[in-house]
């Protein structure tokens, strides 16, 4: 590619890569990224040992005969077993509907024993835009300070990956118009936003009806009581791919805050950019699609590698989808540009140079067709077969044209062999160039050792076996001329017209190949040259001084 287009296309990409967004696409890879590293690095995050759940589970219900909406009072029983036990507070994951005045005496005296150490929920209703708090026979004892909201953040998928904990501002409840949520009430941090660090680890966990049963130990611990049993449907789906009971959402976002381990998003724009750039520059110097391909898999593997490896050891969040998106678009975008001057580069070189030259300018084709419309310093031949009408008239038709088209594939072999291009192939007459559009260290010796090959051959083959050559060189103006149907790459310039004529002289003089003196100069004491003297010829004010090789 061009620099131009090469930076333009880095520019592209780059921004392309810093703005693009998709959500849903950054929220599957987030998922997938969490699963690998919780599989992969099972402790790179334990649990808080001080953190307890304490699960109403299916058998509990087989234990305690009375209806749930009634259990109250045990509720109240088992928070006292748990602070007497030794916890430090005690959060309820569960709203309490209906109260009678017996369970309601008896939790009146756990608050009013365990000040400020057991926390309730409410909820927010967003629709009907109301907190859904406890009766107030519950309130009244414990204190509006110690309710919290249990309300999670889903993203539009459904899954709790962060918890938004600014405190809600509402209308006035008891008096109290901020709320806080459960697992921050119970940690005493006030983040405003918490990307959920989830542990493969599982709290502590004790069964509801061994609590009450017996004493545990539970010195020191955060006490989470909540339903473990999908009969409540207190279910959330977490970025493992499964659902958990809304209390282990509970334990594993207090574990986050406890162990201040939140996952922080990682700003890899610049990371993004240097990996664009790269791919854009692969994709416009290699010269194999598939080297190409083979480069970008190793950079998208290596940015999900590195993405991965903050997670688990930096708890950082890199995002993914720009750089899964914007890697491979950039490098198809590339890849179509260098495809587009590929085939402009084959319609106007394609029988011009020899296949191998050819091959190494489709490494940087675009570079390639600015050079081909410039002035240079070249060697250029001309070459036909004397005597080439009275061959016409002798043979016939279709002899000639055996016999032309061999004389094409072997001069045209030869002149390649030499790294010629080969400019125009008109009836007999050829027009070759050394020099351009790939440059060469020694032109001119390539055009003398191209023409004496020649004549070496036709003395081989039967037909044509008398050619006529010149050399020259000079400055030339080459261009591609002609439209989209038929392009033409030419030399334009007096020095063509020199060397026209001066192969215009080798039947005069009964020589088959004639060079310049500017040829002579250049290559003298490498080739045999003998003066030919100095000619007049057409177009040309001063003589022209000739040599045969």
């Amino acid at each position: 590619m061009s620099r131009r287009a090469l930076l333009l296309a880095i520019a592209l990409t780059c921004l392309l890569g810093c703005f693009l967004e998709v959500p849903r696409l950054e929220q599957l890879l987030y998922d997938a990224r969490l699963r690998l590293a919780n599989r992969w690095f099972p402790k790179r995050i334990g649990m808080d040992q001080r953190i307890v759940v304490v699960g109403v589970e299916p058998e509990t219900y087989t234990a305690i005969p009375k209806h749930p909406v009634f259990w109250l009072d045990l509720y109240a029983q088992a928070m006292e077993r748990a602070l007497q036990a030794g916890a430090i507070q005690v959060g309820l994951d569960f709203l309490p509907t209906y109260v009678d005045p017996g369970a309601a005496r008896q939790f009146a005296r756990v608050a009013t024993d365990f000040p400020d150490r057991i926390k309730l929920i409410a909820f927010w209703d967003a629709q009907q835009k109301t907190i859904q708090a406890p009766p107030p026979e519950l309130i009244l004892p414990l204190g509006v300070h110690n309710l919290a909201l249990a309300n999670l953040s889903l993203d539009q998928d459904g899954v709790a990956r962060f918890q938004q904990l600014d405190p809600l501002r509402t209308a006035a409840l008891y008096g109290r118009q901020d709320w806080n949520f459960l697992a921050s009430s119970l940690s005493h941090q006030q983040p405003s936003r918490v990307w959920i660090n989830y542990s493969s680890a599982s709290p502590r966990r004790i069964s509801f009806h061994d609590l009450l049963r017996g004493p545990q130990d539970l010195k020191d611990s955060l006490v989470l009581i909540g339903s473990r049993t999908r009969l409540d449907q207190d279910l959330v789906i977490g970025p493992q791919g499964s659902s958990m009971f809304g209390v282990d959402y509970q334990a594993q976002l207090l574990n986050t805050l406890l162990q201040g381990r939140p996952l922080r998003p990682f700003d890899g724009r610049l990371l993004l950019c240097l990996c664009l750039s790269a791919m854009v520059l692969a994709a416009a110097r290699l010269s194999r699609l598939s080297l190409v391909g083979l480069f970008l898999i190793l950079l998208l593997s290596g940015w999900l590698a590195a993405s991965l490896y903050l997670l688990v050891a930096h708890d950082r969040l890199l995002t993914q989808a720009p750089a899964l998106l914007a890697l491979p678009l950039g490098c198809g975008l590339t890849t179509a540009w260098r495809g587009h001057c590929e085939k402009r580069l084959l319609q106007v070189l394609s029988g011009y140079v020899a296949p191998e030259i050819l091959q190494e300018m489709l490494a940087e084709p675009a570079q390639w067709l600015r050079s081909l419309n410039q002035r240079r310093e070249v060697t250029i031949l001309f070459s036909d077969i004397d005597d080439f009408s009275a061959h016409c008239e002798r043979e016939s038709p279709e002899q000639i044209a055996a016999w032309l088209n061999e004389h094409y594939q072997e001069l045209t072999r030869i002149f390649f062999a030499h790294q010629g291009t080969v400019i125009r192939f008109v009836g007999d007459q050829f027009m070759v160039l050394f020099g351009s559009p790939r440059s060469l260290a020694e032109p001119e010796r390539q055009a003398v050792k191209a023409a004496l090959a020649v004549q070496a051959r036709m003395v081989q083959l039967h037909g044509f076996h008398r050619v006529k050559i010149a050399i020259h060189c000079g400055s030339l103006l080459l261009a591609v001329l002609g439209n989209d149907q038929k392009r033409e790459y030419t030399a334009i310039g007096d020095e063509a017209n020199v060397a026209a004529r001066i192969q215009g002289l080798c039947k005069q003089l009964g020589q088959p190949i004639l060079v310049s003196h500017e040829i002579q100069q250049r290559l003298k004491g490498q080739f045999d040259f003998e003066d030919q003297g100095r000619h007049e010829v057409k177009g040309r004010t001063q003589p022209v001084q000739v040599y045969s090789v």
